[in-house]
């Protein structure tokens, strides 16, 4: 994942002024939800765990932050560029 100016041309995260988007860079299926709401969050710590060819992604934080928003369930398709979750 990475932090974009959020004019469209990053597809893994987009960076705003008040939050920071984390958007998928693939499609899979939601694993594991790692933290929630409300919980601190160091850069480059997992947030979730997608499921991905086979494989466990871990999506990590892009920055260092409070989580604001998980935006997706256990269980749920999620498609490239989909909005994960926001770190505050």
């Amino acid at each position: 994942l990475r932090a974009s100016n959020g004019d469209g041309g990053g597809a893994a995260a987009v960076a705003t002024a008040a939050a920071h988007d984390i958007t998928a860079q693939m499609p899979g299926k939601v694993h594991k939800i790692l933290l929630h709401p409300g919980s601190a969050v160091a850069e480059g710590q997992a947030i979730l765990v997608l499921e991905a060819m086979k494989m466990e992604v871990p999506v990590n934080a892009t920055v260092a932050g409070t989580i604001a928003s998980i935006d997706v369930t256990v269980g749920e398709q999620i498609t490239t560029g989909q909005k994960l979750a926001s770190i505050g």
